[in-house]
């Protein structure tokens, strides 16, 4: 956002930091909310951490993640265009979110965040800090990727 000129460049430290501690405190919450289930066990359900669910090569780990990043990226800034239908902005994050979800899921173990991603790790520990790398480079390319391709498509110049 802070390259597409969304976000100012001087607000962007201060909304990764805003990012990354609320996705702690989220992650603490639901932690403390999960464990007040009579059946749940921390070690065997775990806290819904990214991982590797099925073994993927990290290559195609990294590039489903960054994929679906970027295809939603540019979701976003499609449908917050000034000419985009009023009222369907939620709509078509939204539905892009749930899909890239159902499909990622599946196929690697999608985040599309990597705010959420840390938040959730720290909590987890070592098999998610393992891959958590790849939820955090990744989705960083891919929001990049996402908004030449959405600028490319619409023609919109580079901010100064």
């Amino acid at each position: 956002m802070a390259l597409s000129g969304r976000l100012k460049g001087s607000d962007a430290p201060g909304y990764v930091i805003s990012q990354i501690l609320g996705a702690i405190v989220a992650s603490a919450v639901l932690l403390f909310l999960l464990e007040g289930l009579p059946d749940y066990e921390f070690t065997i359900d775990g806290l819904g951490a990214n991982g590797n669910p099925h073994d993927m090569s990290m290559a195609a780990l990294f590039f489903w993640e960054l994929i679906l990043t970027a295809l939603f990226l540019y979701t976003i800034f499609t449908a917050t265009r000034g000419d985009f239908t009023p009222g369907f902005s939620a709509l078509a994050i939204g539905g892009f979110l749930f899909i890239a979800h159902l499909v990622g899921a599946q196929l690697g173990d999608s985040s599309l965040n990597p705010a959420r991603s840390i938040g959730l790790a720290l909590f987890v520990g070592s098999k998610a800090l393992g891959v958590l790398w790849v939820y955090i480079i990744a989705p960083m390319i891919g929001g990049i990727l996402g908004w030449i391709l959405y600028r490319r498509l619409h023609d919109e110049p580079v901010p100064k």
